[in-house]
């Protein structure tokens, strides 16, 4: 619910924010600037009130919490350039292999 406050001091309903959720959220297409749409594999909107059916609240003043977990996203990151280090290490070691079972030929 959307109230506004008049400069009298009266308060007024104005409007009612709705909330939409997905029957498959994660295959929402992106669009950028955090912007999404519905496509045939994320379902069609289902509309709710904020506070209803466990959609959320629209709360004034509060700041949303990031859903990512900083310092594991570092540690993973960390994880695939050690991985791709490795690999590659292998590869050079497989060439140096190569080259020296040609040199006996």
């Amino acid at each position: 619910m959307v109230r506004v406050i008049e400069s009298d001091g009266t308060e007024q309903e104005v409007g009612i924010i709705e909330l939409y959720t997905f029957p498959a959220p994660a295959a929402l297409l992106s669009e950028g600037n955090n912007l999404f749409s519905e496509n045939e594999f994320s379902g069609e909107a289902v509309s709710s009130e904020a506070g209803e059916e466990g959609v959320g609240f629209i709360r004034q003043g509060f700041l949303e919490n990031s859903n990512v977990d900083l310092t594991q996203e570092m540690v993973s990151m960390i994880e695939a350039r050690a991985y791709s280090l490795n690999a590659r290490t292998i590869q050079t070691a497989d060439q140096m292999w190569s080259q020296a079972n040609n040199l006996r030929k």
